[in-house]
C-alpha cells in the first residue's frame, strides 16, 4: 500500500526519498519497516540551524512552535539529536552525513559522495539543481526562494553575528557541535 501511494513499485529499482527532516524522530521505526533504508543526515552548524529556524516564518504546528524562542528551539534540537544518537548506537543504521558547509565549499565532491552512498551514478544535471527547481514551478517549502539560487556561503557562520542572543542556547548545542566537527568557540568558529 505504501509503495502504491507513492508511485513506487515494491521491490523495484527506483529510489524513494523522504525529505521531511523531522522524520528523524521515526528513524528507528523506519529502519524496522524498511530494513534496507539508507539515511542521509544533512548537517549544519547547530547554531546556524537554530538561528535559521528561529528566523524562518514556519506555519505553527506541534514541532515548529519550538522555534518561537531560541532556548526552546535549542532544547528541541538537543532532544532531536539525542534521540538520533540513541538510534545510531542501538539500531543498525546505514547513514551518510553531509555537511552544509562542505556542500557550499565544494559542491561536486560532497554530492558525489552522497550519490555513491545511494548507489546512484553521477549525472551532470545535479550541477543544475537551480534550473531543475525553476522548471518545477511551485515549490512548497519555507525556503522556496532559496531553492532556485546558486550555492552561496553567506549563511555559514551567520550565528556568530547573533552570538550574544544565542548565549542561553549554547550549552545545549555545544556537545552536538563538537560531535559533528563544529565549535562554539567564537575564535575557532570565525576561522
Amino acid at each position: 500500500m505504501f509503495y502504491k501511494e507513492h508511485g513506487v513499485e515494491a521491490g523495484g529499482k527506483k529510489v524513494f526519498v523522504d525529505k521531511l527532516p523531522l522524520n528523524i524522530f521515526h528513524a528507528g521505526f523506519i529502519k524496522r519497516v524498511f530494513p534496507q533504508a539508507k539515511f542521509i543526515l544533512a548537517l549544519r552548524h547547530p547554531c546556524d540551524s537554530l538561528l535559521s529556524c528561529y528566523m524562518q516564518r514556519f506555519t505553527n504546528n506541534q514541532a515548529m512552535v519550538n522555534f518561537l524562542d531560541l532556548k526552546t528551539g535549542a532544547q528541541f534540537y538537543d532532544n532531536t539529536f539525542t534521540l538520533w544518537e540513541h538510534y545510531v548506537r542501538t539500531v543498525d543504521m546505514d547513514v551518510h552525513s553531509i555537511r552544509y558547509e562542505d556542500v557550499v565549499a565544494d559542491f561536486r565532491p560532497a554530492v558525489a559522495s552522497l550519490l555513491e552512498f545511494l548507489g546512484l551514478p553521477w549525472n551532470d544535471a545535479v550541477m543544475e539543481y537551480d534550473k531543475t527547481a525553476k522548471e518545477r514551478g511551485r515549490i512548497n517549502t519555507p525556503s522556496y526562494h532559496q531553492v532556485t539560487e546558486k550555492i552561496y556561503s553567506r549563511a555559514s557562520g551567520r550565528w556568530l553575528r547573533y552570538r550574544r542572543h544565542l548565549e542561553p542556547a549554547l550549552p545545549l548545542l555545544a556537545a552536538h557541535a563538537e560531535r559533528y566537527g563544529y565549535t562554539i568557540d567564537e575564535a575557532e568558529a570565525a576561522e
